[in-house]
């Protein structure tokens, strides 16, 4: 679940920690302790900036990235698909976000990713 806060999407437990040192920061100015006060502000400001990041990597950074760069994987009919001899042979050729699914051949842990990259160290 997301709240908004401000100009950010906060997932709940983020947001509470945010409502929280708000708070404190608050409790200190008004008890005068400016420096703590700051302190307080520039973590909220500090974790809005960690949730804007997330936002953005999410935004760029396709699901199952890893998948899209394996050698065994390829379009097929608009839709990645794993061409991985082990997996084809016991469940055929399958979407790659079938594939990946937690209890499916390569699984969450992409047992059997591939890299051209690897190959050439």
């Amino acid at each position: 679940m997301t709240i908004q806060h401000g100009d950010c999407s906060l997932s709940e437990p983020l947001a509470t920690q945010v409502r929280l040192y708000e708070s404190k920061a608050a409790w200190c100015e008004e008890h005068g302790f400016p420096s703590d006060s700051m302190q307080h502000r520039a973590y909220v400001a500090q974790l809005h900036r960690n949730a804007q990041a997330r936002k953005q990597l999410e935004e760029t950074v396709p699901p199952l990235r890893g998948c899209a760069l394996c050698v065994y994987s390829g379009p097929l009919q608009g839709e990645l698909h794993c061409y991985c001899p082990a997996v084809r042979e016991v469940h055929g050729l399958k979407p790659v976000r079938v594939v990946r699914a937690s209890s499916a051949a390569c699984g969450p842990g992409a047992t059997h990713l591939d890299m051209m990259a690897w190959r050439l160290s």
